[in-house]
């Protein structure tokens, strides 16, 4: 017995993907999660997809159908406006920084210890395609009324084109989000993976829901909605949804928003969270509707891709195969205006966090200790090397100490958070 407790501990069970955060419903599946008695911490339940073959209906799927497995009251997810959230991305509880107190040891890097529950044709250790990613996105509706909460409620306000892949994933915050009423917003984390290069089954989705506030840069002039569902414009930019944005809902037996929105390339490709979809990498801005006054400044604020810069990657952007050297075109004109070195962080008193240094990674290992290298001014992972003339496929090297991205057209730099053990 005691064996066999010592191997669970060891093992956690590997599935899928999703974000895990103590305000997260379903923690603790399938138990609501309220006392130490009720802590599932080698929790895989909520990283299983939503399949379109097990015909599940709008309360199966959406929250993943833990609306009754609430957070401890209390917790939410802290969203800094103008900032960043460090999620942890894992297959597992188990492997993230909400595994059990008594167990110690390094985190691991990647959100899994092998890229199948990634569904990612990319490998360890080997140079990454951006281009295979599906991306992930983080909605927010502003209400707390969890019962009365739809999916068309959800406005996305951030977006990850190179994820899942690590378990620390910076998701950049729009600046002047207002705040959230006293008992919270909700929340989801949303995540579509491609299918057509062997990640395996294609037609499914991930769709999971907190509680969560906003601090830092708040103005509550602004608001935030109402959202509409993406469109496919890859070859029209025209026929970009503009605006507030809902999350991508498709395959289930009710509460689609994609039915004619998906593009000529699908069933062969599904829709993802990039610019086939008018998606830019980070912040949304465009998910706010403009007010007047900031209610609270912050350190400094984030920079990313403007409208003007999203519009003319766009009309770049003819193919999936072009995806990749319009990502570099519209990341590397930003990249001027990128994030500085102290940033809000992701907790309830929205001050800034100092002294984000250049480090160096000591191993990429799936289960080693890893300091991840950091460039004092940019945001994501790595350094990315100009190959104007080469026109090869834009790639990401997975190796330490440095990682090093070849994209034609471009030179930028991309940040890894700091290791640590807590949010």
């Amino acid at each position: 017995m005691k064996l066999a407790f010592l191997v669970a501990l060891a093992a956690p069970a590997a599935a899928h993907i999703a974000l895990f955060n103590n305000a997260l419903f379903g923690l603790n599946w399938p138990n609501a999660g309220t006392t130490s008695l009720d802590q599932n911490w080698n929790n895989n339940a909520i990283v299983s997809p939503l399949r379109g073959n097990d015909n599940l209906t709008t309360a199966q799927w959406f929250a993943h159908g833990a609306k009754n497995m609430t957070p401890v009251a209390g917790e939410y997810m802290w969203l800094p406006s103008g900032g960043k959230y460090v999620g942890e991305l894992s297959c597992n509880r188990g492997y993230t920084s909400y595994r059990r107190p008594d167990v110690t040891g390094a985190l691991m890097y990647y959100a899994c210890t092998d890229t199948n529950p990634l569904h990612n044709a990319n490998k360890f250790g080997q140079p990454l395609n951006v281009s295979l990613f599906g991306g992930t996105a983080l909605a927010i509706a502003y209400t707390s009324d969890v019962n009365a909460l739809k999916p068309s409620d959800m406005t996305v306000i951030s977006i990850n084109y190179t994820s899942p892949w690590q378990r620390e994933t910076i998701y950049q915050i729009p600046a002047g989000l207002p705040a959230c009423p006293a008992n919270g917003c909700l929340c989801t984390w949303n995540w579509i993976h491609q299918q057509n290069h062997k990640e395996g089954y294609g037609q499914e989705i991930y769709n999971t829901l907190y509680r969560c506030k906003v601090n830092g840069t708040t103005n509550n002039s602004n608001k935030v909605g109402p959202p509409k569902p993406a469109n496919y414009c890859a070859n029209n930019k025209a026929n970009c949804t503009t605006g507030p944005k809902q999350p991508m809902y498709v395959w289930q037996v009710d509460g689609n928003n994609m039915v004619g929105r998906m593009g000529p390339d699908y069933p062969t490709v599904n829709p993802t969270y990039n610019l086939r979809f008018g998606w830019a990498d980070g912040a949304q801005s465009d998910a706010i509707v403009s007010g007047s006054s900031t209610s609270k400044a912050p350190a400094s604020a984030s920079a990313h891709p403007s409208a003007a810069v999203l519009a003319a990657a766009i009309a770049g952007l003819t193919s999936l195969s072009g995806l990749a050297s319009t990502l570099a075109a519209a990341t590397a004109s930003a990249s001027a205006s990128d994030m500085g070195d102290d940033e809000l962080d992701a907790d309830p008193t929205g001050t800034a966090e100092a002294g984000d240094a250049l480090a160096s990674a000591t191993s990429t290992g799936a289960g080693a200790s890893h300091t991840p290298w950091a460039h004092p001014s940019h945001s994501h992972a790595g350094t990315w090397d100009r190959r104007a003339e080469s026109g090869a496929s834009a790639t990401l090297s997975d190796t330490s100490p440095a990682a090093t991205t070849t994209m034609p057209g471009g030179q930028v730099c991309m940040r890894v958070p700091r290791q640590r053990d807590e949010l």
